[in-house]
């Protein structure tokens, strides 16, 4: 790197010095690693099992599929959502602790935590329904989805009904919470705690979505209480500081980029006003300004969006990128990876499809998107670049750059259902129609039986061709069962194969260069009587040394996945790679 750019980003920085000391006075906060150790992984007793299989035996009939809102009355809210207006006052409970309630405390059993969510979702409005002021039910508009539930009152109310009305929802969280708390304690007692069902719900309120969102997103962060509004004084000093703490992140890491050119390569983006219009295909007369900067890119988001220890992010930057980054810039990138995370928008969505295998009587196939949030983050990353001023045109960039994305995205959806279609109904001639797909993830049923090794040729084939018509393999998930397994399983036992995907990436990824980690694909397949094979597709001339490095491993990845899943009968079978 030649001195001179070196010169110039310093001159660049130098009128933000009182930024960066503002930042630094930031009121002090948990670190990420404090923050994290409260939140470790539940161990899962045998009382637990019995308590969880007990939760979906007695509320999955009712609640696994529950919606308290119609598509219909999500649209109405959604359209006052994106009406930009502020003469609303939208309010937003949020499942905080639905990713880690989804991968760690359940274990992959994605229906106890949609049962969990659903039954608080029904025990909320009901009480809404009870407290809300005379008059107002009827003005409301409610929203509903998998992870979010949130209601909007027309602000023409005079100041005292609105604040009955925020008294309301207060005490419907609170009444929600209590028969949340009775139960689940008597279904296992304690059950309640040992969840932390207290730390999933948060409340926040704001004139727009996107402020209610912001709202709720910081008593996340905080973890001080369970609700703030928007406009709180604390709140926006809060925010504000937030924002400042991002750019001062970004410029620190900006600096570590541009004196070390070779490490940093392959993991950030220079970007400027054209790589920002090419991102999300925006028009050449697209207002915006944006010189030279370097941001993280996808493959390091995904990293930063699950791992916020320095001992855990520098382990698997070096095991992914093969860089090694001091403790002071991993610090600045878990801050920075904080903040972005905070300012990210919420998907609202009218309608959520169910995309799982219950009803596929001859077996199926799952295939998840991976690193859609990373892709979220990377447009957030772009809109708040040098940007320190919370105000409602940054909300409105940071949602118009999540439309893009969210259209572009539904473009990749459609092509991969597509692709199922094609390869498994037109190429093999069988009637595979059924294709159901939703926010991140697509479903296949076989609608005939096959023998379990003519299956395998037709996965094989499949993941064959999808890996050559792809970019980035490494970004999608397959999974696959064969018949045989009842159909309250079925979806449960798919998840068997995706837990172990992500097992092999944690070992492949230590061993392999970037470059080549992202060309390889995997789909893995459980039988009925508990083999779970495995089958790869790779661009790379490395076959045989994946083959070798998993099975050198394969019986750390058997133990791992009979812990993590209870089913001490599953075992590790083939492995081909081609």
């Amino acid at each position: 790197m030649k001195l001179h750019k070196i010169r110039k980003k310093i001159t660049y920085l130098a009128p933000f010095a009182l930024v960066i000391f503002m930042a630094m006075t930031v009121q002090a906060r948990p670190s990420c690693e404090q923050k994290f150790l409260s939140l470790a992984p539940l161990p899962i007793t045998e009382a637990h099992r019995e308590g969880i299989r007990a939760i979906k035996d007695q509320y999955g009939p009712q609640y696994l599929k529950y919606s308290s809102t119609s598509p219909e009355e999500n649209q109405v809210w959604i359209d006052l959502a994106q009406s930009g207006s502020s003469d609303h006052l939208f309010f937003i409970v949020e499942n905080s602790m639905l990713k880690r309630a989804n991968d760690e405390i359940f274990a992959g059993d994605k229906d106890v935590v949609t049962i969990l969510s659903n039954l608080h979702k029904y025990y909320f409005f009901q009480a809404l329904k009870f407290f809300a002021p005379q008059g107002v039910s009827n003005s409301l508009a409610s929203y509903s989805d998998f992870k979010v539930k949130s209601g909007v009152a027309r602000v023409e109310l005079e100041p005292e009904t609105i604040t009955e009305f925020e008294d309301a929802v207060f005490w419907s969280y609170r009444i929600s919470m209590r028969r949340m708390r009775k139960t689940l304690d008597g279904i296992a007692s304690g059950l309640f705690d040992d969840i932390g069902f207290s730390q999933w719900m948060n409340v926040g309120f704001g004139g727009l979505a996107d402020e209610a969102n912001l709202a709720v997103r910081e008593v996340r962060r905080t973890g001080e209480r369970w609700y703030t509004r928007f406009d709180d004084p604390q709140t926006q000093e809060n925010l504000r500081s937030s924002l400042r703490l991002i750019e001062y992140n970004r410029m620190r890491l900006e600096m570590w980029a541009l004196t070390h050119p070779e490490q940093a390569a392959p993991m950030f983006a220079i970007v400027d006003d054209q790589v920002y219009r090419d991102r999300l295909r925006l028009p050449e007369d697209e207002g915006f300004s944006l010189d030279e900067a370097y941001i993280p890119n996808q493959a390091l988001f995904e990293i930063l969006r699950k791992e916020r220890t320095v001992d855990g992010l520098r382990q698997k930057i070096q095991d992914r990128f093969k860089v090694e980054m001091d403790d002071e810039n991993l610090l600045h990138l878990v801050s920075y990876a904080e903040g972005i995370d905070l300012f990210s928008p919420a998907l609202f969505i009218p309608e959520r499809v169910s995309a799982n295998l219950n009803e596929a009587e001859f077996g199926g196939i799952t295939a998840d998107f991976v690193g859609m949030g990373a892709d979220n983050w990377f447009v957030v990353a772009l809109a708040v670049a040098k940007r320190m001023n919370l105000d409602r045109n940054l909300l409105i960039k940071i949602r118009e750059n999540e439309e893009h994305l969210t259209a572009e995205i539904r473009l990749k959806k459609n092509s991969l259902s597509r692709f199922l279609r094609e390869w498994i109904a037109d190429r093999f001639s069988l009637d595979a129609s059924e294709v159901y797909c939703s926010g991140d993830d697509c479903v296949l049923w076989l609608k005939e039986h096959l023998p379990p090794h003519e299956w395998e040729e037709v996965y094989s084939f499949l993941l064959y061709n999808f890996a050559e018509e792809t970019r980035s393999p490494y970004r999608i998930r397959f999974s696959s069962i064969s018949d045989g397994f009842p159909a309250e399983r079925r979806t449960q036992m798919a998840t068997v194969g995706e837990l172990l995907e992500k097992e092999m990436r944690l070992v492949l990824q230590s061993e392999f260069s970037f470059d080549e980690y992202k060309n390889i694909l995997i789909g893995n397949i459980l039988h009925s009587d508990y083999q779970l094979n495995s089958l790869i597709a790779t661009r790379g001339n490395n076959r045989q040394k994946i083959i070798d490095i998993l099975n050198d491993h394969k019986e750390e990845l058997q133990v791992r996945i009979r812990q993590k899943t209870g089913i001490n009968q599953i075992e590790l079978g083939r492995i081909r790679v081609f």
